[in-house]
């Protein structure tokens, strides 16, 4: 019953459109009908600027950080396994992009994701967060950095040989994250993908 309300509450928590409010509380606009129609962060810094761009980043960070940081103490005298914990990442990711409130449309959950994995394992996000930055420094491209990222945290789970659970929960993040980068994939492999300049 503890996981069923956790992560009930997790996904609900993970599923409020950040970007989309912001876009309405700045702009008064539908932030699907602009730059790449997706409600996340790098859209948000798109279309309404720097300001509230870095407030829906910070806000999608925390969505998935809260839930993931607060599971052992809520877990705690229950049935439910700690090592299980990063499996309760899954839920703010999967809210973020399935939102209920967006027709079960969303963003691509790498904010939310990059929350998780601090509360998780934060010196394993700052090792990440290097490769991102790297990456985004040479491309200018926000998906080959987060894409890139992804799989490089895969990666350093099993090089690090964490728990299976983790190894696990990142495989199926690399997944999850090719998914929501399909269309992005197919710009790139045409060679259109945008680089990013923020206003």
């Amino acid at each position: 019953m503890v996981f069923v309300v956790f992560g009930v509450t997790a996904f609900l928590l993970g599923s409020i459109p950040t970007a989309y409010l912001a876009a309405k509380w700045a702009k008064g606009v539908d932030i699907r009908r602009y730059g790449s129609g997706n409600v996340g962060a790098t859209n948000a810094l798109r279309v309404v600027g720097k300001g509230a761009g870095i407030l829906v980043l910070l806000v999608d960070f925390l969505k998935g950080f809260a839930p993931v940081f607060m599971a052992p103490f809520i877990l705690e005298g229950s049935a439910v396994s700690k090592d299980w914990i990063p499996w309760f990442g899954f839920f703010p990711i999967l809210g973020h992009i399935f939102s209920p409130f967006m027709g079960f449309k969303g963003g691509k959950g790498i904010a939310t994701g990059s929350g998780v994995l601090c509360a998780l394992y934060p010196i394993l996000f700052l090792g990440v967060l290097v490769v991102w930055a790297a990456v985004f420094a040479g491309t200018r491209i926000v998906s080959v950095s987060s894409m890139v990222s992804v799989v490089t945290l895969a990666a350093l789970g099993f090089f690090f040989r964490l728990p299976w659970q983790s190894r696990l929960f990142f495989m199926g993040v690399v997944g999850l994250t090719l998914w929501t980068h399909r269309e992005n994939i197919k710009r790139l492999l045409k060679g259109e993908e945008h680089r990013f300049v923020s206003r």
